[in-house]
């Protein structure tokens, strides 16, 4: 929102790339003519898939006619896109694709390096929300096995104190036993 503001943009999609860094998929979709959230693109395919392939940021001005658009924009407003990498330790995360679709709208280099100036912070962002991702799982996978050890815990204590009992029960089933055998020596 932030970017699609200062370059005085309609809108923007950010892509983030899957965990195997072959597919890009749109994460936050902010146009008002379509809602690309969920959109999923090959390294390559349309203006995001390129930026993410290559690393290198792009301006198409004229979108309607750039021949490598994607089938999800051929039927949109859009006449114009510039579009950065967002990397971490030299990574591509994703792309952040700023969009317009106002007339005779076209994006300068000036719009690049202003964009290139958010990049390196968004793409901390991303990460930052990544390790921050990755380690909600390891807590609720840590409290999984944590529970899983308690069940345990508790069957075997279950199991000792059935153990217990029954050794508690056979002591005097064993007198009583003992007692009976004898008494069933001394009639015969």
């Amino acid at each position: 929102d932030r970017a699609s503001h200062l370059l005085g943009a309609r809108g923007g999609v950010l892509f983030l790339a899957t965990a195997d860094g072959s597919m890009l998929r749109a994460a936050i979709s902010r146009v008002p003519w379509a809602d690309y959230t969920g959109l999923t693109l090959r390294l390559g395919e349309g203006l995001a898939g390129r930026v993410a392939q290559t690393g290198q940021p792009a301006i198409v001005n004229d979108y309607q006619h750039w021949p490598e658009r994607t089938p999800a924009a051929i039927d949109s407003p859009l006449t114009a896109a510039v579009c950065i990498p967002l990397r971490w330790a030299g990574q591509v995360l994703g792309v952040l694709n700023i969009l317009d679709d106002q007339p005779n709208r076209g994006f300068a280099r000036d719009d690049l390096e202003l964009l290139a100036q958010l990049s390196p912070q968004a793409g901390l962002s991303i990460r930052n929300a990544q390790l921050y991702t990755e380690l909600e799982r390891h807590i609720e996978e840590l409290r999984q096995t944590q529970a899983q050890l308690v069940r345990s815990e508790k069957l075997a204590a279950l199991g000792r104190l059935a153990a217990s009992i029954a050794h508690e029960v056979n002591n005097p089933l064993q007198s009583i036993r003992n007692s009976s055998e004898g008494n069933r020596k001394n009639k015969m």
